[in-house]
């Protein structure tokens, strides 16, 4: 939590909102969402720049990753 604030997000509201919707649980002091949740934020991501990870917030996959630092296309966009 401590981490999310520090980035400027409001987690206390944020997650209890995401727990009253189901949409995310805690299991054993871990957050845990499902599978599908993830694969969908993923795709909104990839649909701003379709084809273009360098310019995706979120590289998720190890492949794509890969890429952009290889040929050196990230950009400001990419966090983390």
């Amino acid at each position: 939590m401590e981490i999310l604030e520090a980035c400027g997000f409001f987690p206390v509201y944020g997650i209890r909102t995401l727990l009253d919707k189901s949409l995310l649980t805690i299991s054993n002091n871990k957050f845990e969402m499902h599978d599908l949740i993830q694969e969908m934020g993923m795709e909104v991501v990839r649909q701003k720049y379709p084809g273009e990870p360098g310019k995706w917030s979120r590289l998720c996959s190890p492949t794509d990753a890969f890429g952009v630092l290889k040929k050196e296309t990230g950009t400001e966009e990419v966090e983390g």
